[in-house]
């Protein structure tokens, strides 16, 4: 009998990012020189190239035989960039270069340096279901709702691929689109980018119409906008009846404090005493607005407490139970273990 395996990577180091100045205190003392600039991004696109070969378990996975030349291609790209332009945010473009072309969230490396202030052109826009919409806006003629269409001759579908994509996140995940489309109308510095100058808009209606876009620093108070359009309204840990039929379960984080810990076993304990009002309840809502990950005990316990813990154990064996874990024992990996 032949027993098809799915193979796992766990990775445990990805790469450091380096500064070739280092004072007394140990502390980076960034370049003051394009050429310095230069050298430092071209060493750490070295470095996040050397260490993930040294240590990526992708380097030895037979069910991905491509990612040793897709490493080499990211070192690649992010190197060529060195060509066009060097600097603070030149740095923090290509390592960023480096980690996109992998497609990999479990792969990559990130820049520390400092980012300008973002500037954007006077209101606030978000990828949802298949087009760019207006989330909130301080200018007068472009109203909540509305769809930008194009920019600079170019659909947004086109752009996000090409301004976007290039430099954060992975193309090919719907919801990277949600999460990163706030990017395009927003200008972070990245040399490698020119700011867009005119857009077309759609309104409610059909009726279109085009802006000129006045750039200048978005104003702080316009943060709590964007994260209210990213994350939605923050409930805490809870279940509740927001309507006689429908539960709703507030799960916004699987971080393990003290006090998550307290508001999660309260929670389950009322799914266990309100257990038969659920099974007959019209919806049962699991809302993860604002959890970012962290421990799966949680949610295994969520699951187990709806659906009892013989269906949830055996749904999770059947799951995994033709899953083989591989770990790289390099030796960075097996120090850092």
């Amino acid at each position: 009998m032949t027993i098809k395996t799915k193979i796992t990577n766990h990775v445990l180091l990805c790469a450091l990012l380096l500064s070739p100045f280092i004072n007394a205190a140990q502390e980076p003392i960034l370049p003051t020189t394009p050429e310095q600039w230069r050298s430092i991004t071209e060493r750490d696109i070295n470095a996040a190239y050397s260490i993930t070969a040294q240590n990526h378990p992708g380097m030895f996975d037979v069910n991905n035989p491509t990612f040793p030349d897709l490493l080499k291609q990211a070192k690649a790209e992010a190197l060529a960039l060195l060509s066009q332009a060097s600097g603070p945010q030149a740095h923090v473009a290509a390592i960023a270069r480096f980690s996109t072309v992998l497609q990999d969230g479990h792969a990559g490396a990130f820049s520390s340096v400092d980012r300008p202030a973002r500037r954007w052109p006077g209101f606030r826009a978000v990828w949802r279901g298949d087009a760019l919409k207006v989330y909130y806006s301080e200018t007068n003629n472009i109203s909540k709702g509305d769809v930008v269409s194009q920019c600079d001759g170019q659909s947004t579908d086109t752009l996000m691929p090409e301004r976007i994509f290039k430099f954060h996140g992975e193309v090919a995940q719907p919801g990277h689109w949600w999460q990163q489309g706030w990017r395009l109308l927003i200008d972070e510095g990245n040399p490698f980018l020119t700011p867009l100058k005119e857009c077309e808009f759609v309104k409610a209606n059909g009726n279109t119409y085009t802006h000129v876009l006045n750039w200048s620093v978005r104003p702080k108070s316009a943060s709590k906008h964007l994260e209210n359009a990213y994350n939605g309204d923050e409930l805490p840990i809870d279940l509740t009846w927001p309507e006689k039929n429908i539960g709703w379960i507030a799960m916004p984080s699987f971080s393990s404090t003290d006090k998550q810990t307290t508001a999660y076993n309260k929670v389950f304990e009322k799914i266990q005493q309100q257990r038969s009002k659920l099974l007959t309840a019209k919806a049962v809502v699991l809302d993860l607005r604002h959890n970012q990950g962290g421990s799966s005990y949680w949610s295994s316990q969520i699951a187990k407490g709806l659906w009892g813990q013989k269906v949830v154990e055996q749904k999770a064996n059947n799951t995994s139970q033709n899953t083989q874990v591989w770990w790289r024992a390099s030796k960075d990996n097996t120090d850092y273990v």
